[in-house]
Order: structure tokens, then sequence, then C-alpha cells
């Protein structure tokens, strides 16, 4: 296993916030591993594509609010959060 996987793995165990996505478990998985996050009804992207007409600036601010909270954790805890851009 690839030394950057399992200092994520150990970044994801240590985080415990309500604006954070919580790893519940991890499990070897053939040459992988499998990671067992919380359940979650739905994410942004989700909300942002069915929200036809754009979504009302109180629902903006308090996505906003919610990710700005989270990462703000994560830096607390010296873990810094990146996107993939595909």
């Amino acid at each position: 296993m690839p030394a950057a996987v399992l200092r994520e793995v150990q970044a994801l165990r240590l985080l415990q916030h309500e604006n954070v996505v919580r790893l519940h478990h991890v499990a070897p998985h053939g040459s992988g591993i499998l990671l067992v996050f919380e359940c979650m009804a739905s994410d942004l992207g989700r909300v942002m594509t069915a929200a036809r007409r754009g979504l009302a600036e109180a629902q903006i601010k308090t996505y906003m609010l919610m990710l700005l909270r989270g990462i703000a954790y994560c830096h607390q805890k010296s873990i810094v959060h990146r996107v993939r851009v595909q």
C-alpha cells in the first residue's frame, strides 16, 4: 500500500466534525482497500443539478458556511483539503 494512501486514511480517521463526512471502517479489498463512509442522502453536486432555477441566496450562504466550517476544521487538524479536477 503506498505511503500516501496510508497517510490519507490516517487523516480521515482523525476527522470528526459535523461538516466532514465521517470514515467508519477500513478493510482490505483485493490489492486495495475499501473505505466505508457515513451514508449521505445526497451531495452538493446533486443538489445543484436538481435546482433547475438555481439555488436561493439563503441556500448558497448555508452551503458555503458548511463548506468553510468543514475546511477550517481540516486546517485546524493540519490537513489541507484538495479537490481533484478532471
